[in-house]
C-alpha cells in the first residue's frame, strides 16, 4: 500500500489509543512524567526509578557493606519492578501483533519490542 496512507479514526482508537495508553500507565508507574519544573517533585509523587535512585546514593555514601535494611528495601523494589515489567512484557506480548499489523496494512513499517 501507499506509505503516505493513514489509520482510520476507528482502528486508531480500538487498536492504537488503548496500546499507548497501557504503556504510558507502566511509563507512569515508573517515571513521575508530569515534572516540569524543579519545584513539581514536592508536587507530584516520586516513583519506582526515584525510589531505586534513593536506594543506590544511600548505599554509594558509606564505607560500610548495605545494612540489612537496604537489603530489605532492594527486595521490595525489585518486585515491584518485575511486576511493572510482567505488565509490560503482557501488553507487548497481547497487543504488539495487532499494532504492528494495523501499521504494516496502513503504511508498510512496523514497530519493534
Amino acid at each position: 500500500k501507499d506509505a503516505d496512507t493513514k489509520i482510520s479514526a476507528k482502528n486508531h482508537k480500538k487498536i492504537i489509543a488503548p496500546f499507548l495508553s497501557k504503556l504510558s500507565e507502566i511509563e507512569e508507574a515508573l517515571y513521575q512524567v508530569r515534572n516540569q519544573s524543579g519545584q513539581d517533585p514536592l508536587n507530584f509523587p516520586i516513583k519506582l526509578n526515584n525510589r531505586l535512585a534513593s536506594l543506590r546514593r544511600s548505599l554509594e555514601n558509606g564505607d560500610a557493606r548495605p545494612t540489612d535494611g537496604a537489603y530489605k528495601v532492594f527486595a521490595e523494589l525489585s518486585t515491584e519492578l518485575e511486576l511493572h515489567l510482567a505488565n509490560l512484557n503482557k501488553v507487548l506480548k497481547n497487543d504488539l501483533t495487532r499494532v504492528n499489523r494495523l501499521i504494516q496494512e496502513n503504511t508498510g513499517t512496523a514497530m519493534k519490542p
